[in-house]
């Protein structure tokens, strides 16, 4: 007798409830979506291009629940634009009208104003400060919100402000950033929405572990996309005249093939 076929779910599944970051990516299949992600269990910097200034480091931090990487800015004469950065090897990720397009990281910082922060996917760069094109999570020095946007040729094509007061972000605790470009068309568009996520547990066991703002939000519909592959970038520079950290547990990102 011959073996039943296999359930067949086209579009995947996902053990994420909707309100979570990655309700819209369906797995398991390890090639219906391209992905880059890393636990940082453990951390392998030949697997990354590592930008730093001066004595910056980024380095694994012993016993961090998880896994954890410390991202440390330049201690001597530090200045307000010292970098550290880690960008995949290789820019794997060029967006398309059609296809799904996710990031997700979480992070803490030990100052909730002076860093300055590039989340998401960019070009290539060893300044992450400069966006040319990307889809990518920022905060300025001494800023009390985070800006989500979609960088085409150096210019905004699409954005979203979320204040601290709404998403619950501050100093020393974990944080979720994530965003999902949704390709389907919504009232005919040309483009789909970027769903923004931002918030304290929104990824794992929801019921026992979230603490802040669930479902997207936030949402922006860019104008255009990036036509550059882009890299899954974590960045920060110090923001002020010290040296500053922030560790970051995870991130991952994901696009339809």
């Amino acid at each position: 007798m011959a073996s039943s076929s296999p359930m067949r779910i086209p579009s995947g599944f996902t053990q994420d409830t909707n309100d979570q970051p990655l309700a819209l990516i369906g797995q398991p299949n390890p090639f219906f979506y391209a992905t880059t992600w890393d636990d940082f269990l453990p951390y392998d910097g030949a697997h990354y291009t590592v930008t730093v200034t001066g004595n910056g480091s980024v380095a694994a931090v012993q016993g961090g629940t998880g896994g954890r990487i410390l991202f440390t800015t330049n201690s001597s004469a530090p200045l307000a634009s010292d970098i550290a950065e880690i960008q995949s090897a290789a820019a794997s990720y060029i967006m398309t009208g059609a296809k799904k397009t996710a990031f997700l990281a979480r992070l803490q910082a030990a100052s909730a104003s002076a860093p300055v922060l590039q989340i998401g996917l960019i070009q290539e760069t060893t300044t992450p400060a400069t966006i040319v094109n990307g889809l990518v999570a920022t905060r300025t020095n001494a800023g009390t919100a985070w800006t989500f946007q979609m960088i085409v040729a150096s210019s905004s094509v699409g954005s979203v402000v979320v204040a601290d007061s709404v998403s619950g972000y501050t100093a020393a605790t974990d944080i979720d950033i994530a965003m999902v470009y949704n390709a389907r068309s919504v009232n005919g568009a040309a483009y789909g929405d970027v769903l923004c996520y931002l918030g304290a547990g929104l990824v794992g066991q929801v019921l026992n572990q979230n603490t802040g703002p669930t479902g997207p939000i936030a949402r922006f519909t860019p104008t255009s996309l990036p036509t550059v592959a882009l890299s899954p970038t974590l960045a920060m520079q110090s923001g002020a005249g010290a040296s500053t950290t922030i560790t970051a547990d995870f991130f991952y990102a994901a696009q339809e093939r």
